[in-house]
């Protein structure tokens, strides 16, 4: 593939990330630097660099060198003037998410509206719209500072703890399904696991169950312990639903079908 047809396929892409996000802030060039082609520029989300990564990697002679914009803390944060708050997939789109004040607001990406509503960062790195009226541009929250995993760690918790981490799990039964929804008057299943992992161990999981997947380390369903993640595939034929396995081998998770 020719330098041309790879800037085709980013151009492609980059037109495909404008719809959900419609304001210029995915600029990726290709430079030649002798024998290597290098890749510069800015994404906006780490779900974006890893699908550039992919188309990356089958041309050995491109380098990636784009960064990614999306980073909590790192722009203006502004708290919120209700909580919980929507957070959307597009100006006026679906609920993907909620904004809690008490994990410390969130951070402005563009400093202009678009329909009304501005697009931010949430702690947990979720990138969405909040109307402005959901903002207050008068105060900032206090930081808070959240413990971020990485892939491959393994956590040594304490007796105490665990037996937090269940009692505290046992207090979600009964809640409702929402998607998108992450508060005790309705949530979905990688938001149970994310408030879980949040209030007792203070460590801030990704938003959603395909990324908490890329965390930790994996271990056959047989060898499950107590507290581990046990992830399913849903619809979409992908990692998209996630459940805590219990004392007994049980699994707890936030069920569509049974709406809690």
């Amino acid at each position: 593939m020719t330098p041309n047809q790879i800037q085709k396929k980013l151009q492609k892409l980059q037109n495909k990330w404008q719809e959900q996000y419609p304001i210029t802030l995915t600029r990726i060039t290709l430079h030649r630097q002798g024998a290597k082609l290098i890749l510069r520029g800015y994404v906006l989300t780490m779900g974006q660099y890893r699908t550039l990564e992919k188309i990356v990697s089958a041309f050995p002679k491109v380098e990636n060198r784009v960064t990614v914009l999306a980073r909590f803390g790192k722009n203006r944060t502004l708290s919120l003037r209700r909580s919980p708050s929507p957070v959307l997939d597009r100006p006026g789109g679906r609920l993907m998410s909620e904004a809690l004040e008490e994990e410390g607001g969130v951070s402005l990406l563009w400093p202009r509206p678009v329909q009304s509503h501005y697009l931010v960062c949430l702690p947990d790195r979720t990138v969405g719209w909040m109307k402005a009226e959901s903002l207050s541009f008068d105060s900032s929250p206090s930081f808070l500072p959240w413990e971020y995993p990485i892939s491959g760690r393994v956590w040594g918790v304490s007796l105490d703890k665990m037996e937090e981490f269940f009692t505290t799990l046992e207090t979600y039964l009964g809640t409702p399904y929402l998607l998108g929804g992450r508060t005790r008057k309705g949530l979905d299943c990688s938001a149970l696991v994310q408030a879980v992992f949040r209030d007792v161990f203070g460590v801030m999981l990704p938003r959603n169950s395909r990324e908490q997947r890329r965390l930790g380390i994996r271990v056959a369903f047989s060898s499950r312990r107590a507290a581990d993640l046990v992830f399913g595939i849903g619809r979409e034929k992908s990692y998209s639903h996630v459940g805590i396995c219990l004392p007994g081998g049980e699994i707890l998770h936030a069920s569509l079908k049974k709406g809690k």
